[in-house]
């Protein structure tokens, strides 16, 4: 177990990623283009 953990959730509630450990700026912009180029249509 590793704590801190961020969860990542789309509009429908599923879980679609996750993080574990602190989080940066930089690792959070990352993180969420990265699930955001992989849910785009």
């Amino acid at each position: 177990m590793t704590l801190p953990t961020t969860l990542f959730y789309d509009a429908e509630g599923r879980q679609i990623g996750n993080h574990l450990g602190e989080l940066s700026r930089a690792s959070l912009a990352r993180a969420l283009e990265n699930l955001r180029e992989s849910t785009e249509p």
